[in-house]
């Protein structure tokens, strides 16, 4: 009886949403249209256009997004020129792979403040679709500025940032990828743990196929991919992957570690990697290496009972002879 209950109200919701479309598309579309040029508020120029929406897909009537699209931009004026109903068309040429026909309409509509977060994110799409992706992202960091909070924004922002992974352009930089101060500056704005980890995972996979290891832009990378993925697993302990992406940051900061005698964030990594990969008991763990890559950087830190701790889970998991060294080099006071 207690699950009817719960499924009831649900169920009514679902038949008077069900009701209205069914109504809407009943209604001749000279009606629906009436409805719109009437319309004087906001609220009400959106419920008009989101039931002429529904006849997306009629052969007939709009056959797809672009043909509503092109519908709006023949609806008379003032009505035509209206922010809510400039903002839908943009939208409707979006949905339909039209982004440039679209820049100038949003444009028009982000004069309007209620309109403004929205045109911002839908432009910043339509300047990804139009080619340009380096300022489609800028426009998304504005859009994301001005407190459009839509999943849709990161998803934009990550499939512009994609847009600039470039090997031509990344083999000849001089400084970081791209793609990497782009879409930084705007997680600056939206911090979001899963554009870190890909930000993260792009830089390293970059790092390992264009870079020297060792090489100065290397460990400017190297230092940019840790910082993110510390950021990804500030905001998200659950993050998948976080383990092992963790210890690969970790890996590509091994020279840059060494040769600023520690001041990276290398073993904080190494910690994340460490408490992200333990297991249900000592002999398992998802990224074994941490524990003694994790040892070795306590050892020269000076961290000796952390040391001790981490080799000696590592050997837990299985031979280790990073682990072996570890314990080795310890004082003879320290462990059991």
């Amino acid at each position: 009886m207690s699950r009817l209950r719960i499924l009831l109200p649900l169920l009514l919701a679902a038949v008077v949403l069900l009701g209205g479309e069914v109504a809407a598309k009943e209604e001749p579309l000279e009606r629906l249209l009436g409805n719109l040029l009437r319309a004087e508020t906001n609220d009400a120029v959106d419920r008009a256009l989101d039931s002429l929406a529904t006849r997306i897909g009629d052969r007939t009537e709009f056959p797809n997004a672009g043909a509503f699209g092109d519908f709006l931009g023949q609806v008379a004026e003032p009505k035509r020129s209206h922010p809510r109903v400039q903002l839908r068309r943009g939208w409707a040429y979006i949905a339909a792979g039209r982004g440039r026909e679209a820049i100038g309409l949003l444009e028009k509509a982000e004069r309007d403040a209620p309109s403004k977060p929205t045109a911002l994110a839908y432009r910043g799409e339509a300047l990804r679709q139009s080619g340009d992706a380096a300022r489609a992202l800028a426009v998304l960091t504005e859009a994301a500025g001005a407190g459009y909070t839509n999943a849709f924004l990161p998803e934009a922002a990550l499939k512009a940032a994609f847009s600039l992974r470039d090997p031509a352009r990344i083999r000849a930089t001089d400084g970081l990828p791209p793609y990497a101060e782009p879409l930084a500056a705007f997680l600056e704005t939206r911090p979001d743990p899963v554009l870190h980890a890909s930000l993260a995972r792009w830089i390293l996979e970059d790092l390992q196929a264009y870079e020297i290891p060792g090489s100065e832009r290397a460990g400017r990378w190297a230092e940019h991919a840790g910082k993110q993925v510390l950021k990804a697993l500030q905001l998200d302990r659950g993050l998948a992957g976080g383990a092992q992406l963790a210890l690969d940051a970790a890996v590509a900061l091994e020279a840059e570690d060494r040769d600023r005698e520690g001041a990276t964030d290398r073993f904080d990594l190494l910690a994340w990697a460490v408490r992200l990969g333990a297991g249900p008991d000592s002999e398992r763990h998802a990224v074994p290496p941490a524990l003694a890559f994790l040892a070795e950087a306590a050892l020269r830190e000076g961290r000796y009972e952390l040391a001790y701790r981490m080799a000696r889970r590592r050997l837990d998991v299985s031979d280790s002879p990073l682990a072996r060294q570890v314990l080795m080099q310890l004082p003879p006071d320290i462990g059991d």
